[in-house]
């Protein structure tokens, strides 16, 4: 049982995201959780992305020009994150609820479960999106998805393994655990939805819980 809420790290790439940086990471500091750690992934930043990192106490790496790689750049503020849960966004989502971390943080109070991802949904923003009917996500959808048999899983129609695997790093946490027994691969997109993939095929447990909310253009 996890009962420590606070062994968290969060890790975020960042390159030049002044703009909605500050949001993102006050959203994460105002978390009912207390003591998140953030590791911020700054790519040669030439805006104040580093200055808004850590006036929000988050610590910086810099990742020398040229050389972010979704899946590997990953795998490095993995390796520098101190807590045994790992959340990963993006510079320019920001959680929609207070207490979204701490919910997320009680699915893995199952020792089966490797993983968490939630839901991305458009913000309400009447300069952006005024639409009366806006609604936040369409259904509140929770499944545990859990493969044990390769071979089946393989032989699934593409749609089914596409359902199945669909995963999403804007709004994620992992175990550390299964991240350094299983990290992402050197890849140029799509390093959530492999690594998912791959987790299906070890038979490893990965929840979807759509109540998860990043608000994300």
């Amino acid at each position: 049982m996890l009962n420590r809420l606070n062994n968290i790290s969060v890790v975020i790439p960042v390159k030049n995201g002044a703009q909605t940086l500050e949001k993102c990471l006050s959203r994460i500091r105002s978390q009912t959780i207390n003591d998140i750690e953030i590791i911020v992934l700054d790519s040669m930043s030439t805006d104040n992305s580093k200055g808004i990192a850590l006036k929000c106490d988050a610590k910086v790496i810099e990742i020398p020009e040229g050389t972010f790689n979704h899946g590997l750049t990953r795998n490095l503020g993995v390796q520098y994150a101190t807590g045994e849960l790992i959340y990963l966004t993006v510079q320019d989502a920001w959680i929609a609820d207070n207490d979204m971390l701490e919910k997320m943080v009680q699915h893995f109070n199952d020792p089966q479960v490797m993983a968490v991802t939630g839901h991305q949904a458009v913000p309400h923003e009447k300069d952006k999106n005024p639409v009366r009917w806006y609604r936040r996500y369409s259904d509140h959808r929770m499944d545990v998805r859990q493969v044990t048999d390769a071979e089946a899983f393989k032989n699934l129609p593409q749609s089914a393994q596409q359902k199945l695997g669909a995963w999403d790093n804007g709004v994620a946490m992992y175990r550390k655990s299964a991240l350094m027994e299983w990290p992402f691969v050197q890849t140029e997109m799509s390093e959530d939805w492999i690594w998912s993939y791959q987790a299906l095929l070890k038979g490893w447990n990965g929840l979807r819980d759509s109540s998860l909310v990043v608000d994300h253009y």
